[in-house]
């Protein structure tokens, strides 16, 4: 609804424009261009200068300050027209290919008015090179609010500002140079407050579609199963029979967006569940509050499980694998369990995913694991890799961003924890700095999403 109406109002505001610039153009179109100086049929050549003060000289300190400008403007508008032509012929996503035409179109607009600035015929008050020299302001004013809400606060907000302010500096003095009359400046006054409603309300929605949070959920079914196989001797005394386990994973899309895999880990946990006495049965009750405050759980027969970490691994599938909505990929592999030592088993899968229509990760997809300081109790590790911009936008924007992956598996016997996964976004700025809500930000603007799920194994003595 919202996208809608602003829709609607950029198209009532640009028909409004379009037809006030018809009617300008009607009114006047026997009035010379920029750098024309003859004057109307059948008017004398003073009369001319009176009437039409386009064909009257730009002073000497507006020139001036014109030509300087449009100097300093000339490598703005190169910039911003190899931008837009970046995203236009590249970038994977049409939000941001508009948003390329728009930047390529504003270059284009700068460029000719830095060279009629710079080098051409300057007469007062020249609308066409007032409204080139506005649109040659947007692509500094759409970067600055693109990074500023990108949350990256930094000195490079003041280039962006310089690329808006100057060609908007350059605009000013051509437009303040002229002695316009009280109908055709209110007539300009319209069609410019015309064009910056259009092209606010096309911006808006461009960052509504490709830019702004995802709105719509995602959604990832994980499937476990842990089955026992055949039963093997093994030689060696210390461990005797052996039972050979399958462990499955498998992963089912059943959202209707595109997710990317970043990392998955895996835990096998033995328990053995120890049962009270007779006389611990009767005094249960009065364990109840306490045994709740410490494992969440209290049990009539059962005391809490002693488990034993079996086996922990990760990355279960290709981290930067994508899947599309309604398909599923699945693994599996073995397990061995020295039998008899325990009364069954746990099985946790923890997997980390992103949006894959807004996430792409650099080459190579496989990066180098390393060990998570200071994590004394956890045993893990974790894994990075830079996020690669197709949009050239969004590059001199967000600046270079990577995801991290961390892969936790508490290994203290008697301590044992479902295996933890943490998936987040951080940009070249806040790597060293603690997880905060920034980090959350851009985790909703990647779609980066856990899932985990847990299974007991059954079927122990088949």
């Amino acid at each position: 609804m919202k996208r809608s109406s602003s829709l609607l109002a950029g198209f009532l505001a640009g028909a409004s424009a379009g037809a006030m610039l018809r009617k300008w153009m009607h009114a006047a179109h026997s009035q010379p261009f920029i750098g024309v100086s003859k004057p109307p049929y059948g008017q004398p050549a003073e009369q001319a200068s009176v009437k039409d003060n386009r064909t009257v000289a730009i002073s000497p300190r507006n020139r001036l300050a014109v030509r300087v400008l449009s100097v300093l403007a000339l490598p703005i508008a190169l910039s911003a027209m190899y931008v837009g032509g970046h995203d236009v012929l590249l970038s994977a996503v049409l939000g941001q290919r508009l948003l390329g035409t728009v930047f390529l179109s504003c270059g284009l607009a700068l460029l000719i008015a830095a060279v009629v600035g710079a080098v051409g015929s300057l007469k007062s008050g020249s609308s066409s090179l007032v409204l080139l020299f506005s649109a040659g302001a947007l692509p500094g004013v759409i970067t600055l609010v693109l990074q500023t809400l990108a949350f990256r606060i930094n000195f490079i907000l003041l280039v962006w500002t310089s690329m808006a302010a100057i060609p908007a500096a350059a605009a000013a003095v051509v437009w303040s140079s002229g002695n316009r009359s009280g109908g055709l400046r209110q007539v300009n006054a319209i069609l410019s407050a015309g064009a910056v409603v259009t092209a606010l309300t096309v911006g808006q929605t461009i960052y509504s579609t490709a830019y702004s949070p995802i709105k719509r959920g995602e959604s990832l079914t994980v499937i476990t199963k842990i089955s026992p196989t055949t039963e093997r001797k093994i030689k060696s005394p210390k461990l005797g029979s052996v039972r050979a386990f399958r462990a499955e994973v498998t992963l089912e899309n059943v959202g209707d967006a595109k997710l990317m895999y970043l990392g998955g880990a895996y835990s096998i946990v033995g328990y053995r569940a120890p049962f009270r006495s007779g006389e611990e049965q009767k005094s249960w009750p009065s364990q109840i509050p306490k045994e709740l405050a410490s494992q969440k759980w209290s049990a009539q027969f059962q005391k809490k499980e002693d488990l034993s970490l079996i086996e922990g691994g990760y990355d279960l599938f290709p981290s930067g694998d994508w899947i599309a909505p309604g398909t599923k990929v699945t693994t599996n592999w073995i397990t061995y369990v020295k039998k008899d030592s325990y009364d069954g088993l746990i099985f946790n899968v923890a997997v980390a995913t992103a949006r894959a229509d807004r996430m792409e990760l650099r080459f190579p997809a496989d990066p180098d694991h390393a060990e998570i300081p200071g994590e004394a109790k956890n045993a893990g590790v974790y894994s990075e890799w830079g996020i690669r911009e197709t949009s050239m936008v969004n590059r001199v924007a967000r600046g270079s961003r990577y995801v991290t992956v961390n892969y936790l598996v508490n290994s203290v016997k008697g301590e044992i924890s479902p295996v933890q996964i943490e998936a987040f976004v951080d940009s070249e700025e806040t790597r060293s700095q603690a997880y905060s809500e920034y980090n959350d930000r851009l985790n909703a603007s990647y779609g980066v999403n856990e899932f985990t799920a847990e299974v007991y194994g059954d079927n122990w003595k088949k």
